[in-house]
């Protein structure tokens, strides 16, 4: 069965491309937006969110890689975005709007508290890994629903009916010329209903993947299976939760602080200087809709993230554009091819889907890995389809 972390990280990953210079938030200026204040909060959202993913990819870096190499996120491209399908903010009351402005960093604020715990729980403490991704979840629950509870509670007191979801996912490989050395990645979502007949109701979930490779690095790591396979995650309802890790589990190592040092460290040692590269990016969406009557108001948008170290670029031409899938052009695998390649193999394994889930990851897996693989992306042969 396909690892459901490894198909966080896979849809993570497809964020990664081509490097620019950093973007300021003055320099923002999406079309479609159509409410100063809830515009205002929607640019908030992307600003936290984009700060607490480079720095939860900057201190994973900083454990698996250690000290002494120069892998800071030099190139960062990012912008807010705004949906298209907006409209009807104006009629709204302004307490209302004023709340609806509150809710939307709160729920960066609540991605953003996610990612401090994976940081802390999976990269920094000496939570066994097996189980540290579903600690991550299950520990902070009553942290994560707190947003939608107190949030919901406020807006259902104005007699809408308010319908709120949002998710995030963001990824991150490390390479050594052309090989993949360690890849991680996650992702956060959830939503709630708040009405004053039926209260406040929702749920969330959670989790996130990592593998770290090793081999001889003349190989590229072609043939190479991960030494390091970790994953997990959970999710639930406001009142409860659950948590699992994934099946079929590697792990040889009791930390990550361990794996950099019996597995990652020591590659990068025998790294020819300049040859270290760090290629991700992150993204996120977020959507409000009111209802009152036969009069709905929508608003949502979201946010864009791409970053490299200072060396992917030059490396990448050396390694014929492998490492950061250039969605310019169709070899390096556009986002919207990689989307038709899963919307094809979904559609393809459907009938296996009545057999049960396992029998339709049986079949997606596998689809999914032929079609990234004939992308030329790095990651697509280290998917593990069991």
């Amino acid at each position: 069965m396909m690892r459901a972390s490894l198909m966080l990280l896979v849809l993570a990953g497809a964020f990664a491309a081509s490097p620019t210079t950093t973007s300021p938030i003055a320099a923002i200026s999406p079309v479609g937006a159509n409410d100063t204040q809830l515009d205002a909060a929607r640019i908030k959202y992307a600003n936290i969110l984009r700060e607490a993913i480079l720095t939860t990819v900057s201190g994973m870096i900083d454990v698996v890689a250690g000290s002494g190499h120069n892998l800071s996120l030099s190139n960062v491209e990012w912008n807010a975005t705004v949906d298209k399908d907006v409209g009807g903010t104006d009629a709204l009351p302004p307490d209302f709007k004023d709340m609806l402005a509150q809710l939307i960093p709160a729920k960066a604020q609540q991605k953003a508290a996610f990612l401090s715990h994976v940081l802390g729980v999976v990269f920094r403490s000496n939570v066994p890994l097996d189980v540290a991704y579903a600690h991550v979840m299950n520990g902070n629950h009553a942290e994560y629903t707190d947003v939608f509870k107190n949030h919901g509670d406020q807006l259902k007191g104005f007699g809408k009916f308010v319908e709120s979801g949002h998710g995030f996912g963001f990824g991150f490989q490390l390479f050594c010329g052309c090989k993949l050395i360690f890849t991680t990645g996650g992702g956060f979502g959830g939503g709630f209903t708040a009405d004053a007949f039926v209260g406040t109701q929702g749920g969330l979930g959670g989790g996130g993947g990592t593998q770290a490779f090793v081999g001889g690095l003349e190989d590229e790591g072609k043939d190479d299976t991960p030494a390091l396979n970790i994953g997990g995650g959970g999710g639930g309802s406001l009142t409860g939760s659950g948590a699992s890790t994934d099946f079929g589990q590697l792990i040889p190592v009791a930390s990550m602080q361990d794996a950099h040092s019996r597995l990652i460290g020591p590659q990068l040692k025998k790294c020819p200087s300049g040859m270290l590269s760090v290629v991700g990016g992150g993204g996120a969406g977020m959507g409000v809709t009111v209802s009152e009557g036969d009069t709905v108001t929508a608003y949502g948008g979201g946010l864009h993230l791409k970053f490299t170290s200072s060396e992917a670029a030059a490396n990448d031409m050396k390694c014929g554009g492998k490492l950061l899938h250039d969605s310019s052009n169709n070899q390096g695998g556009s986002y919207s091819a990689i989307s038709n390649a899963t919307s094809a193999c979904r559609s393809q394994c459907v009938s296996a889907k009545t057999k049960g889930l396992s029998e339709f990851w049986k079949c997606t897996c596998p689809c999914t890995k032929n079609a990234f693989q004939a992308m030329n992306l790095t990651f697509a042969s280290k998917m593990l389809c069991q």
